[in-house]
């Protein structure tokens, strides 16, 4: 019990220095996710830390203001994700929303996509994270789509943090 208490306490105190360390970084209408040991609160030193930044832009590169972001994260838990797995990147909100299932959904996709719904925490825009939850479930659960359709495992976590 009490190295629950340490590893939530030791994750609610780098989330508040996270978002302090890059709330001046980021514009408002952009977002930076969490997921992993920090975002379920199970986080220690040697943790390291499931972050990505997810754009409305349209450009195809990192924005400029993404640099700062990871150095500004870096600084406050040094151990980074795999440099060639699906954090510490930039997905477009577009690509997060709209192109489920389709030719270009790779595994990282869907990784984050996932991960969002059932553990996302947000390190800046908390409005926009819940925004995000709300857009991916209801493409996920549209009118359209019949029983059979219908992804099942969505429906029984409580944990969403989805309001109507």
């Amino acid at each position: 019990m009490k190295a629950i208490k340490q590893a939530s306490e030791y994750s609610q105190e780098r989330l508040g220095l996270l978002r302090a360390a890059i709330k001046d970084l980021v514009p408002a209408d952009e977002m930076v996710v969490i997921n992993g040991s920090f975002a379920r609160r199970e986080a220690s030193a040697g943790s390291d830390i499931d972050f990505y930044i997810v754009t409305r832009g349209e450009e195809t590169s990192s924005p400029a203001w993404a640099a700062a972001v990871k150095e500004a994260v870096a600084k406050i838990v040094p151990i980074s994700p795999a440099e060639d797995g699906a954090f510490a990147q930039v997905e477009q909100l577009d690509t997060l929303i709209s192109n489920i299932g389709g030719e270009h959904d790779d595994n990282h996709n869907i990784t984050r996509r996932m991960l969002l719904l059932l553990e996302g925490e947000w390190l800046f825009n908390e409005d926009g994270l819940k925004d995000i939850r709300r857009k991916i479930l209801e493409r996920y659960i549209a009118e359209g789509i019949t029983d059979h359709q219908l992804a099942l495992f969505l429906l029984n976590d409580g944990e969403l943090g989805i309001s109507n």
